[in-house]
């Protein structure tokens, strides 16, 4: 069972569309006494940061800028997150590629032929944005473009290694993880946190060990993992719905359940609207790599298998 520490890990989301100031922190601090909180806004003041440390509590800022996860006795400050616009990695510019140049790559991957301008709707990435990508893509021998009287779409030239590529060099989905314990199935338990988003009117997806299960049934999930949107939430208690499903807040040894609110806009699947809502395959099967357990390379194997076979049945692949 989780210790009494990691049961004060996160009782409630808060969400303001104002920086975050010392004062406001007060003020909610008379609004949620002896709760633990994650403040999701815009922009937080150092000073701000400190007053909701000395709360115990986490904060994180959508420009990416003083961001703080107190877990129990542990402070701990979060890098900036990518830019999904960012330029690519160049020669003065050693850091990873960044979430845009992934999205495109997962479009690709799914075996269906598309154009640039399919790409631009499907992606929400600038038309020089995609250009750039697939020009980089190509030059790695990754992609190919039909002529322009076979229609001038894209597809995945070297499907194989383009996915080995993606994989090694998929820098994660970032954001912010909590930690949950259940005493159910771990399907179950993230049966259980789909319905509570939506209950609170967000949007939440499966990956890890239950999606795989889903997609290429080969093992018995070990642990869940839910990606959670609470950009359109009425209620920003998940804490307390998850709660009322038997779900504790616990810490990462003991969890048998993460949620994650990811930085990376392009985890979610093409129906997150689904009764068993499935993240990007290709992301269930990066997470999938680090689940962990004595059969995940199995598991990873008939996964790929799976994903192989239905980019064949869409299109190209070599």
């Amino acid at each position: 069972m989780p210790s009494t520490d990691a049961r004060r890990t996160l009782l409630a989301v808060v969400r303001s569309s104002r920086p975050l100031s010392p004062s406001q922190v007060e003020r909610l601090g008379s609004r949620y006494p002896n709760q633990r909180i994650l403040l999701v806004v815009p922009s937080a003041s150092p000073a701000a940061v400190a007053v909701a440390t000395a709360h115990g509590w986490s904060v994180v800022t959508t420009s990416g800028r003083g961001s703080r996860l107190v877990l129990g006795d542990d402070v701990h400050d979060l890098p900036k997150p990518l830019d999904p616009n960012q330029r690519l990695a160049s020669p003065r510019n050693r850091g990873r590629p960044a979430y845009g140049t992934f999205a495109v790559a997962r479009r690709l991957l799914d075996g269906r032929p598309i154009t640039q301008g399919e790409l631009v709707l499907e992606t929400g990435l600038s038309q020089p944005r995609v250009s750039q990508v697939l020009t980089d893509l190509a030059r790695r021998g990754l992609v190919a473009r039909w002529s322009e009287e076979q229609g001038g779409s894209w597809f995945a030239s070297d499907w194989d290694g383009f996915l080995n590529w993606w994989l090694e060099t998929y820098p994660g989905p970032g954001g912010v993880a909590t930690s949950w314990f259940g005493l159910r199935p771990v399907r179950e338990q993230a049966v259980a946190a789909i319905a509570a988003v939506r209950a609170v009117g967000g949007r939440g997806v499966m990956s890890g060990d239950v999606a795989a299960d889903e997609l290429a049934p080969w093992r018995l999930p070990h642990s869940a993992l839910v990606y959670v949107d609470l950009r359109t939430a009425r209620n920003l208690d998940l804490a307390g719905v998850l709660a009322r499903s038997g779900l504790t807040p616990a810490g990462v040894d003991q969890a048998t359940l993460e949620i994650r609110f990811p930085a990376d806009p392009a985890v979610w699947g093409d129906d997150v609207d689904a009764p068993l809502p499935v993240a990007d395959p290709v992301q269930v099967l990066w997470d999938v790599q680090r689940s962990g357990g004595p059969d995940a390379d199995q598991a990873e194997a008939k996964l790929r298998e799976v994903l192989s076979e239905r980019a064949a049945r869409q299109g190209v692949r070599s």
